[in-house]
């Protein structure tokens, strides 16, 4: 099951990290503008006061740290996609334990094309 979760891991994160932005824009509107058009479609964000700060404050750590996640994935996904391609085998075994790091976290596909790229150069394990 875990490793289901893994293929739609990136996914989560921009879902994650968009409603984070989504609740940052109307928590600052509220907060700093006032800006009535943006106000009557903010999901009853009068309604909460107060609360309007802690919503700022969570929104902007959730949808900073869910960012964060889905440039690290796309970053891991560059430099995967890059060594796989390569033509050198000494790249490929320098940076073999990342690569299986980035193998394991992104799913069956990336195994697979881990798998298949270590029979071509004849590597065990």
């Amino acid at each position: 099951m875990a490793s289901k979760l893994r293929e739609f891991s990136l996914y989560f994160y921009l879902v994650i990290a968009v409603v984070g932005l989504i609740f940052l824009l109307f928590s600052t509107n509220y907060i700093f503008f006032h800006n009535g058009a943006v106000n009557t479609y903010s999901f009853g964000m009068n309604t909460i006061g107060n609360w309007n700060d802690w919503v700022f404050i969570i929104s902007l750590f959730v949808s900073g740290a869910f960012l964060y996640y889905v440039y690290k994935w796309i970053d891991d996904d560059r430099f995967f996609m890059k060594n796989i391609n390569s033509d050198s085998k000494s790249h490929f075994m320098k940076n073999m334990k990342k690569l299986e790091k980035i193998a394991r976290e992104h799913g069956s596909l990336y195994q697979q094309m881990l798998q298949n790229k270590k029979s071509f150069w004849k590597i065990k394990a």
